[in-house]
């Protein structure tokens, strides 16, 4: 399933907006900080429907929003789950170039298995600023649809 202009835009504009946030968080932090725990984003972070993260050169968590805590991919500010996104994390530095994959797996305990399509791009100093979009539901539709042209089809 593809979007139409108008919401593709308004996400791409989302995530734009976000990453330079994340950057300028980022960029803010002085070298000789280290927190202890994730900071809490601005207002407006919290607001977006996808898992937003600023990872330090050790997988350390220095941002975060609250879509990352209800998935519950961190434990005492370091990134506790999703060996792949780790994986991800270390290409996108040793690249220096941003990359994306889909990530399978139960992230909310207690609920089905769900689809995240992760992007994770370099933002200096080792950080990484990462994206998770929950994707499940139009990966199904577009399963259906496949599923039922090929009905069609055969019939």
């Amino acid at each position: 399933m593809t979007l139409s202009a108008g919401p593709a835009l308004a996400i791409g504009v989302a995530i734009g907006l976000l990453l330079a946030l994340v950057l300028a968080a980022v960029l803010r932090r002085g070298p000789a900080e280290a927190p202890a725990t994730a900071a809490r984003p601005p207002g407006v972070l919290d607001t977006l429907p996808v898992a937003v993260l600023v990872l330090g050169a050790d997988d350390e968590v220095l941002l975060s929003n609250r879509a990352v805590d209800d998935l519950g991919l961190t434990h005492d500010g370091v990134l506790s789950t999703l060996p792949e996104l780790r994986r991800l994390a270390a290409l996108a530095r040793s690249t220096a170039t941003a990359h994306e994959a889909d990530l399978q797996g139960v992230f909310r305990p207690g609920r089905a298995p769900a689809i995240y399509q992760a992007r994770v791009a370099p933002v200096g100093d080792g950080s990484v600023a990462v994206v998770l979009e929950d994707v499940s539901d139009s990966r199904r539709l577009e399963d259906v649809r496949r599923d039922f042209v090929a009905n069609v089809s055969h019939e």
